[in-house]
Protein backbone atom coordinates (compact mmCIF):
# COMPACT_ATOMS: atom_id res chain seq x y z
CA UNK A 1 0.00 0.00 0.00
CA UNK A 2 1.33 3.42 -0.93
CA UNK A 3 2.19 5.65 2.02
CA UNK A 4 0.07 8.72 2.69
CA UNK A 5 1.98 11.91 1.94
CA UNK A 6 1.17 15.59 2.21
CA UNK A 7 0.91 17.03 -1.27
CA UNK A 8 3.48 19.58 -2.37
CA UNK A 9 2.02 23.10 -2.53
CA UNK A 10 2.26 23.30 -6.33
CA UNK A 11 0.40 19.99 -6.69
CA UNK A 12 -2.31 21.01 -4.23
CA UNK A 13 -2.70 24.35 -6.01
CA UNK A 14 -3.09 22.65 -9.40
CA UNK A 15 -5.77 20.32 -8.00
CA UNK A 16 -7.64 23.19 -6.36
CA UNK A 17 -7.40 25.20 -9.55
CA UNK A 18 -9.14 22.37 -11.38
CA UNK A 19 -12.28 22.98 -9.35
CA UNK A 20 -12.37 26.67 -10.22
CA UNK A 21 -10.68 26.85 -13.65
CA UNK A 22 -12.13 24.12 -15.84
CA UNK A 23 -11.59 25.77 -19.22
CA UNK A 24 -10.76 29.15 -20.78
CA UNK A 25 -14.34 30.33 -20.23
CA UNK A 26 -13.79 29.86 -16.48
CA UNK A 27 -10.90 32.34 -16.61
CA UNK A 28 -13.09 34.89 -18.39
CA UNK A 29 -15.92 34.38 -15.90
CA UNK A 30 -13.72 34.87 -12.83
CA UNK A 31 -11.98 37.96 -14.20
CA UNK A 32 -15.25 39.56 -15.34
CA UNK A 33 -16.77 38.92 -11.91
CA UNK A 34 -13.80 40.66 -10.28
CA UNK A 35 -14.27 43.63 -12.61
CA UNK A 36 -17.98 43.90 -11.83
CA UNK A 37 -17.28 43.67 -8.10
CA UNK A 38 -14.92 46.63 -8.58
CA UNK A 39 -17.80 48.66 -10.11
CA UNK A 40 -16.30 48.66 -13.59
CA UNK A 41 -18.35 50.32 -16.32
CA UNK A 42 -16.14 49.18 -19.20
CA UNK A 43 -14.81 45.65 -19.51
CA UNK A 44 -12.75 44.49 -22.48
CA UNK A 45 -11.92 40.85 -23.16
CA UNK A 46 -9.43 39.83 -25.83
CA UNK A 47 -9.10 36.10 -26.58
CA UNK A 48 -6.49 34.39 -28.74
CA UNK A 49 -6.29 30.74 -29.71
CA UNK A 50 -9.60 29.87 -28.02
CA UNK A 51 -8.13 31.07 -24.74
CA UNK A 52 -5.27 28.60 -24.78
CA UNK A 53 -2.86 31.15 -26.22
CA UNK A 54 -4.00 34.21 -24.30
CA UNK A 55 -6.89 35.89 -22.50
CA UNK A 56 -6.61 39.57 -21.66
CA UNK A 57 -9.23 41.28 -19.49
CA UNK A 58 -9.10 44.98 -18.68
CA UNK A 59 -11.54 47.15 -16.77
CA UNK A 60 -11.99 50.68 -15.47
CA UNK A 61 -13.06 49.69 -11.97
CA UNK A 62 -11.64 50.60 -8.59
CA UNK A 63 -8.46 48.62 -9.20
CA UNK A 64 -6.09 47.01 -6.68
CA UNK A 65 -3.79 49.17 -4.55
CA UNK A 66 -0.18 48.81 -5.72
CA UNK A 67 1.03 47.34 -2.44
CA UNK A 68 -1.76 44.73 -2.43
CA UNK A 69 -1.29 43.43 -5.97
CA UNK A 70 1.02 40.52 -4.94
CA UNK A 71 -1.37 39.58 -2.14
CA UNK A 72 -4.26 39.36 -4.61
CA UNK A 73 -2.60 36.27 -6.12
CA UNK A 74 -2.25 34.45 -2.81
CA UNK A 75 -4.87 31.76 -2.29
CA UNK A 76 -7.72 32.76 0.04
CA UNK A 77 -6.66 36.41 0.08
CA UNK A 78 -9.74 38.54 -0.58
CA UNK A 79 -11.25 41.91 0.23
CA UNK A 80 -14.81 40.56 0.05
CA UNK A 81 -15.00 38.26 3.08
CA UNK A 82 -13.39 38.85 6.47
CA UNK A 83 -15.32 36.71 8.96
CA UNK A 84 -17.24 33.44 8.93
CA UNK A 85 -20.48 35.34 9.37
CA UNK A 86 -19.87 37.15 6.07
CA UNK A 87 -20.60 33.89 4.24
CA UNK A 88 -24.19 34.09 5.44
CA UNK A 89 -24.96 37.11 3.27
CA UNK A 90 -22.62 37.34 0.27
CA UNK A 91 -23.36 40.31 -1.95
CA UNK A 92 -20.31 40.19 -4.25
CA UNK A 93 -19.88 37.89 -7.25
CA UNK A 94 -16.49 36.69 -6.05
CA UNK A 95 -15.68 35.96 -2.44
CA UNK A 96 -13.39 32.96 -1.96
CA UNK A 97 -10.08 34.56 -2.86
CA UNK A 98 -9.25 31.62 -5.13
CA UNK A 99 -9.69 32.86 -8.69
CA UNK A 100 -6.44 34.75 -9.32
CA UNK A 101 -4.33 32.20 -7.43
CA UNK A 102 -5.97 29.34 -9.31
CA UNK A 103 -5.44 30.99 -12.69
CA UNK A 104 -1.81 31.84 -11.89
CA UNK A 105 -1.10 28.25 -10.82
CA UNK A 106 -1.96 26.86 -14.27
CA UNK A 107 -0.80 29.64 -16.60
CA UNK A 108 1.60 32.48 -17.25
CA UNK A 109 -0.04 35.61 -15.83
CA UNK A 110 0.78 39.30 -15.91
CA UNK A 111 -1.32 41.85 -14.07
CA UNK A 112 -1.07 45.58 -13.57
CA UNK A 113 -3.00 48.06 -11.45
CA UNK A 114 -2.41 51.44 -9.80
CA UNK A 115 1.14 51.71 -11.10
CA UNK A 116 2.21 48.21 -10.05
CA UNK A 117 2.86 45.10 -12.12
CA UNK A 118 3.39 41.42 -11.31
CA UNK A 119 4.36 38.43 -13.46
CA UNK A 120 3.58 34.91 -12.21
CA UNK A 121 4.19 31.59 -13.95
CA UNK A 122 2.77 28.31 -12.63
CA UNK A 123 2.25 29.86 -9.23
CA UNK A 124 5.77 31.31 -8.92
CA UNK A 125 6.40 35.05 -8.94
CA UNK A 126 8.80 35.78 -11.81
CA UNK A 127 8.90 39.56 -11.58
CA UNK A 128 7.17 42.42 -9.85
CA UNK A 129 7.65 46.15 -9.84
CA UNK A 130 6.38 49.36 -11.37
CA UNK A 131 3.67 49.30 -14.00
CA UNK A 132 1.48 51.71 -15.97
CA UNK A 133 -0.83 54.11 -14.15
CA UNK A 134 -4.11 53.12 -15.76
CA UNK A 135 -7.62 52.88 -14.32
CA UNK A 136 -8.82 49.52 -13.07
CA UNK A 137 -7.00 46.23 -13.46
CA UNK A 138 -5.51 44.47 -16.46
CA UNK A 139 -4.87 40.72 -16.33
CA UNK A 140 -3.29 38.79 -19.19
CA UNK A 141 -3.32 34.99 -19.03
CA UNK A 142 -1.05 33.12 -21.43
CA UNK A 143 -0.38 29.44 -22.12
CA UNK A 144 -3.31 28.21 -20.05
CA UNK A 145 -2.75 24.67 -18.69
CA UNK A 146 0.72 24.49 -20.21
CA UNK A 147 2.01 23.02 -16.96
CA UNK A 148 -0.99 20.68 -16.68
CA UNK A 149 -1.01 18.87 -20.05
CA UNK A 150 -3.56 16.30 -18.84
CA UNK A 151 -6.13 19.08 -18.50
CA UNK A 152 -5.09 20.74 -21.74
CA UNK A 153 -5.87 17.65 -23.79
CA UNK A 154 -9.42 17.52 -22.48
CA UNK A 155 -10.32 20.94 -23.87
CA UNK A 156 -12.75 20.91 -26.78
CA UNK A 157 -12.31 22.34 -30.26
CA UNK A 158 -11.50 26.02 -30.73
CA UNK A 159 -15.07 26.65 -31.89
CA UNK A 160 -16.53 25.04 -28.77
CA UNK A 161 -14.22 26.86 -26.36
CA UNK A 162 -14.84 30.18 -28.10
CA UNK A 163 -18.59 29.58 -27.91
CA UNK A 164 -18.32 28.90 -24.16
CA UNK A 165 -16.42 32.18 -23.69
CA UNK A 166 -19.02 34.05 -25.71
CA UNK A 167 -21.82 32.50 -23.59
CA UNK A 168 -20.16 33.80 -20.42
CA UNK A 169 -19.86 37.34 -21.74
CA UNK A 170 -23.37 37.20 -23.23
CA UNK A 171 -24.90 36.42 -19.83
CA UNK A 172 -23.09 39.27 -18.09
CA UNK A 173 -23.86 41.74 -20.88
CA UNK A 174 -27.60 40.98 -20.72
CA UNK A 175 -27.74 41.03 -16.92
CA UNK A 176 -25.62 44.19 -16.56
CA UNK A 177 -26.74 46.49 -19.40
CA UNK A 178 -25.15 49.49 -17.61
CA UNK A 179 -21.69 48.00 -18.27
CA UNK A 180 -20.01 48.19 -21.66
CA UNK A 181 -18.62 44.82 -22.74
CA UNK A 182 -16.19 44.39 -25.59
CA UNK A 183 -15.27 40.82 -26.54
CA UNK A 184 -12.71 40.24 -29.27
CA UNK A 185 -11.81 36.76 -30.47
CA UNK A 186 -8.70 36.40 -32.60
CA UNK A 187 -8.88 40.05 -33.60
CA UNK A 188 -12.55 40.03 -34.56
CA UNK A 189 -15.31 41.67 -32.54
CA UNK A 190 -17.66 39.05 -31.10
CA UNK A 191 -19.69 41.17 -28.65
CA UNK A 192 -19.93 44.94 -28.32
CA UNK A 193 -22.58 46.29 -25.96
CA UNK A 194 -23.32 49.96 -25.42
CA UNK A 195 -23.33 49.90 -21.62
CA UNK A 196 -25.96 52.66 -21.52
CA UNK A 197 -28.40 50.77 -19.28
CA UNK A 198 -30.85 50.01 -22.09
CA UNK A 199 -31.54 46.27 -21.83
CA UNK A 200 -33.22 46.10 -25.24
CA UNK A 201 -30.10 47.58 -26.81
CA UNK A 202 -28.05 45.01 -24.91
CA UNK A 203 -30.21 42.27 -26.44
CA UNK A 204 -29.71 43.80 -29.87
CA UNK A 205 -25.94 43.73 -29.44
CA UNK A 206 -26.09 40.02 -28.58
CA UNK A 207 -28.97 38.57 -30.58
CA UNK A 208 -29.56 41.23 -33.23
CA UNK A 209 -32.20 43.92 -33.68
CA UNK A 210 -35.01 41.57 -34.90
CA UNK A 211 -34.80 39.51 -31.70
CA UNK A 212 -34.54 42.60 -29.50
CA UNK A 213 -37.73 43.95 -31.07
CA UNK A 214 -39.60 40.83 -29.94
CA UNK A 215 -38.48 41.06 -26.32
CA UNK A 216 -40.88 42.05 -23.54
CA UNK A 217 -39.65 43.93 -20.49
CA UNK A 218 -40.57 42.56 -17.08
CA UNK A 219 -42.24 45.33 -15.10
CA UNK A 220 -44.27 45.54 -11.93
CA UNK A 221 -42.01 43.24 -9.93
CA UNK A 222 -39.35 45.31 -8.16
CA UNK A 223 -37.20 42.28 -7.32
CA UNK A 224 -37.40 40.60 -10.74
CA UNK A 225 -35.83 42.35 -13.72
CA UNK A 226 -35.08 41.37 -17.28
CA UNK A 227 -36.76 40.57 -20.57
CA UNK A 228 -38.54 37.60 -22.09
CA UNK A 229 -39.50 36.85 -25.66
CA UNK A 230 -42.96 36.97 -27.15
CA UNK A 231 -44.32 33.47 -27.88
CA UNK A 232 -43.80 33.90 -31.60
CA UNK A 233 -40.05 34.02 -30.94
CA UNK A 234 -38.61 30.71 -29.77
CA UNK A 235 -35.64 28.40 -30.11
CA UNK A 236 -35.05 24.69 -30.29
CA UNK A 237 -32.80 24.72 -27.19
CA UNK A 238 -32.67 26.49 -23.83
CA UNK A 239 -29.41 28.22 -24.79
CA UNK A 240 -31.23 31.53 -25.08
CA UNK A 241 -32.32 31.51 -21.43
CA UNK A 242 -30.13 33.40 -18.95
CA UNK A 243 -31.10 33.14 -15.27
CA UNK A 244 -29.46 34.97 -12.41
CA UNK A 245 -29.76 35.67 -8.71
CA UNK A 246 -28.56 39.08 -7.57
CA UNK A 247 -26.70 39.59 -10.84
CA UNK A 248 -24.96 36.20 -10.65
CA UNK A 249 -25.63 33.87 -13.63
CA UNK A 250 -26.77 30.48 -12.37
CA UNK A 251 -27.84 27.10 -13.68
CA UNK A 252 -31.26 26.08 -12.37
CA UNK A 253 -33.54 23.64 -14.13
CA UNK A 254 -36.47 24.34 -11.76
CA UNK A 255 -36.30 28.07 -12.49
CA UNK A 256 -36.00 27.42 -16.23
CA UNK A 257 -39.07 25.18 -16.07
CA UNK A 258 -40.89 27.85 -14.05
CA UNK A 259 -40.19 30.36 -16.81
CA UNK A 260 -41.39 27.95 -19.47
CA UNK A 261 -44.62 27.39 -17.56
CA UNK A 262 -45.46 30.98 -18.50
CA UNK A 263 -45.56 29.84 -22.14
CA UNK A 264 -47.67 26.73 -21.58
CA UNK A 265 -49.94 26.28 -24.56
CA UNK A 266 -48.24 29.11 -26.43
CA UNK A 267 -45.10 27.38 -27.69
CA UNK A 268 -44.86 24.23 -29.74
CA UNK A 269 -43.43 21.19 -28.03
CA UNK A 270 -39.65 21.33 -27.99
CA UNK A 271 -39.51 25.09 -28.41
CA UNK A 272 -38.07 27.41 -25.75
CA UNK A 273 -38.16 31.17 -25.12
CA UNK A 274 -35.33 33.68 -25.14
CA UNK A 275 -34.91 35.43 -21.80
CA UNK A 276 -32.65 37.13 -19.31
CA UNK A 277 -34.12 37.22 -15.81
CA UNK A 278 -32.42 38.40 -12.64
CA UNK A 279 -34.11 37.56 -9.35
CA UNK A 280 -33.24 39.94 -6.55
CA UNK A 281 -33.33 38.31 -3.15
CA UNK A 282 -32.03 39.04 0.32
CA UNK A 283 -28.44 37.76 0.34
CA UNK A 284 -29.11 36.03 3.66
CA UNK A 285 -31.81 33.89 2.00
CA UNK A 286 -29.59 32.35 -0.66
CA UNK A 287 -26.37 30.34 -0.33
CA UNK A 288 -23.98 30.90 -3.23
CA UNK A 289 -21.17 28.87 -1.67
CA UNK A 290 -22.40 25.43 -2.73
CA UNK A 291 -20.58 24.90 -6.04
CA UNK A 292 -16.86 25.20 -6.88
CA UNK A 293 -17.58 27.33 -9.92
CA UNK A 294 -20.51 29.17 -8.23
CA UNK A 295 -22.91 28.07 -10.96
CA UNK A 296 -25.53 26.77 -8.56
CA UNK A 297 -27.16 28.33 -5.53
CA UNK A 298 -29.34 27.07 -2.70
CA UNK A 299 -32.38 29.02 -1.57
CA UNK A 300 -33.34 28.93 2.08
CA UNK A 301 -36.98 28.44 1.04
CA UNK A 302 -36.38 26.76 -2.29
CA UNK A 303 -39.87 25.34 -2.61
CA UNK A 304 -41.50 28.73 -2.17
CA UNK A 305 -39.32 30.37 -4.83
CA UNK A 306 -39.82 27.60 -7.38
CA UNK A 307 -43.51 27.13 -6.66
CA UNK A 308 -44.15 30.87 -6.94
CA UNK A 309 -42.31 31.07 -10.25
CA UNK A 310 -44.11 28.02 -11.67
CA UNK A 311 -47.64 29.25 -11.01
CA UNK A 312 -48.20 31.99 -13.59
CA UNK A 313 -51.72 32.63 -14.81
CA UNK A 314 -52.35 32.43 -18.53
CA UNK A 315 -53.20 35.69 -20.22
CA UNK A 316 -54.19 36.37 -23.77
CA UNK A 317 -51.67 37.91 -26.08
CA UNK A 318 -52.76 40.54 -28.53
CA UNK A 319 -50.87 43.06 -30.61
CA UNK A 320 -47.19 43.81 -30.35
CA UNK A 321 -46.45 44.34 -26.69
CA UNK A 322 -43.32 46.04 -25.53
CA UNK A 323 -43.69 44.91 -21.93
CA UNK A 324 -44.28 41.79 -19.93
CA UNK A 325 -46.53 43.00 -17.12
CA UNK A 326 -46.95 41.20 -13.83
CA UNK A 327 -50.58 40.52 -13.03
CA UNK A 328 -52.07 41.73 -9.79
CA UNK A 329 -54.32 38.62 -9.70
CA UNK A 330 -56.76 40.14 -12.14
CA UNK A 331 -57.14 39.98 -15.93
CA UNK A 332 -55.15 42.39 -18.05
CA UNK A 333 -57.03 45.54 -18.95
CA UNK A 334 -54.84 46.68 -21.81
CA UNK A 335 -55.09 44.81 -25.08
CA UNK A 336 -51.51 45.72 -25.88
CA UNK A 337 -49.98 43.89 -22.92
CA UNK A 338 -49.22 40.29 -22.16
CA UNK A 339 -49.76 39.54 -18.47
CA UNK A 340 -48.43 36.55 -16.61
CA UNK A 341 -47.87 36.01 -12.95
CA UNK A 342 -44.34 35.05 -11.96
CA UNK A 343 -44.81 35.70 -8.25
CA UNK A 344 -41.29 34.76 -7.20
CA UNK A 345 -39.65 37.11 -4.74
CA UNK A 346 -42.58 39.57 -4.87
Amino acid sequence: MTAINLLAPEVADAIAAGEVIERPASVVKELVENALDADARRISIDVRGAGRTSIRVGDDGAGIPADELPLAFVRHATSKVAALSDLDAITSLGFRGEALASIASVADVESSSAGARIHIRAGEVIEQGAGPFLPGVTVEVRDLFANVPARLKFLKSDATENAAIKDVVTAFALLHPHVRFQLTIDGRSAISSAGDGDRRRAFASIHGAPVAAEMLEIVGLPLVTGMVSQPRLSRGTRDGIVLAVNGRPITSRPLAYALEDCYQGRLERGRHPVAAIDIGIDAALVDVNVHPAKREVRFRDEGAVFAACSAPASRSITGRSSRWQASQRRPATKASSWSTVPRCCR
